[in-house]
């Protein structure tokens, strides 16, 4: 089984902001990939963490940005 390699991460930025958790993600996936071949290319999975189910009430986020 091959081992997992974590190649890039990004963040968005701490604070409060009038943007939704969707857009957020855009930010740090953005992040992320900066300078690098479009993501379809490098990515075979991506694991979408998240705080709390309480901050906008989608637990499902890996779902959603899918």
């Amino acid at each position: 089984m091959p081992q997992p390699v974590i190649a890039a991460v990004g963040a968005s930025p701490v604070g409060r902001t009038d943007l939704p958790g969707r857009d957020l993600f855009s930010v740090a996936i953005e992040e992320a990939f900066e300078g690098r071949p479009d993501p379809a290319d490098l990515v075979e999975a991506v694991y979408v963490g998240n705080q709390s189910e309480s901050y906008e009430h989608q637990i499902m986020y890996g779902t959603l940005l899918a």
